[in-house]
């Protein structure tokens, strides 16, 4: 976790004791703001510790999709299916009759 990340979350470790001291002491606009500021920075500290997205499309695609100038390297193919003679085969038997066009 990047630094930023662990000084946004004392910083909002410290507002929470604040809101909890101003509570306890019946301060209550101290309270809002301290309570608002803790909200915050926990949003914030949560963000930080996020990697950098690549580009906007892929920032709102939750990686799934990249625009055509995205600087992101593509992902080495990962093939994890991997048939035996035997299995290729049997897959050739069955898918064979796809390309037939009469009825079944």
């Amino acid at each position: 976790m990047p630094r930023l990340a662990h000084t946004l979350q004392l910083a909002t470790a410290l507002l929470a004791a604040g809101a909890a001291w101003a509570g306890w002491h019946h301060h209550w606009p101290a309270l809002a703001f301290l309570a608002y500021g803790t909200f915050y920075g926990g949003l914030l500290a949560l963000g930080a510790g996020a990697p950098p997205t690549c580009c906007q499309i892929s920032k709102h695609s939750n990686g799934q999709a990249h625009g055509a100038g995205c600087t992101r390297p593509p992902l080495p193919r990962r093939d994890t299916y991997r048939l035996t003679e035997t299995e290729r085969d049997a897959f050739e038997e069955i898918t064979a009759g796809f390309d037939d066009r009469s009825a079944a």
